[in-house]
């Protein structure tokens, strides 16, 4: 088996998000050197505040970070910027390798602002000097609830009474046999739910409490 050989220092952009808090502990773990670059740490990628000192020594920059908003115009202006100055601040300081936490479907998802921009950070990326690695990932399970609460088609708790009009409507319009879902109770305190972007709401026909999930 092949040696591994140090990669160097380390620039984690976006270090202390979801990601990136965990990616900087394994790295160090492993004994590598990480330089955590964030807003709160006075390294903004949008606008390149920092990044000159941040860069310094440098051989490997991980870029894991996400926009302030997920407008449409805002999500793509700074993946367009951040991009642009991480790239330029990396060729200035010689750096080896540029990763990047990129997404699956980019190029498939167009209807979606988010996958447009992200789509575009690829591109750019492509389009540099510096060899790359971008590592397409699918959605993260602690995403899971909210995306179940966006997708939500039925606040029903499953009480055996009859089904409503309106569930019997949300049940032709979906896309899959009916009986491989029935709504049911999910067993959350409200302050449990909230904490999960999960919504509350009391069943229809029976009153009882209930967090409304996704069709699945």
């Amino acid at each position: 088996m092949a040696e591994r050989t140090a990669a160097g220092k380390i620039l984690v952009v976006g270090a202390t998000g979801l990601v990136g808090r965990q990616l900087v502990s394994r790295l160090e773990s492993a004994g590598h050197e990480v330089v955590p670059a964030s807003p709160s740490a006075g390294v903004d990628a949008a606008t390149g505040a920092g990044l000159a000192d941040a860069f310094a020594g440098v051989e490997v920059v991980i870029d894991v970070s996400k926009p302030h908003s997920y407008g449409d115009e805002a999500v793509l202006r700074y993946y367009r910027q951040s991009t642009t100055q991480l790239l330029r601040a990396g060729a200035d300081a010689g750096v080896r390798h540029h990763v990047t936490l990129a997404a699956i479907g980019t190029d498939r998802l167009t209807d979606s602002a988010f996958y447009r921009a992200k789509r575009v950070q690829e591109q750019l990326v492509e389009a540099s000097a510096i060899p790359f690695t971008l590592v397409r990932s699918s959605q993260f399970f602690e995403f899971a609830l909210g995306i179940a609460d966006a997708s939500t088609v039925e606040e029903w708790c499953g009480c055996r009474r009859r089904p409503c009009s309106r569930w019997r409507r949300a049940r032709s319009r979906m896309p899959w046999p009916a009986s491989r879902w029935r709504p049911r109770v999910v067993a959350w305190s409200s302050s449990r739910a909230r904490s999960a972007s999960l919504s509350t709401a009391s069943c229809a026909r029976c009153s009882r409490p209930v967090a409304t999930r996704a069709p699945w």
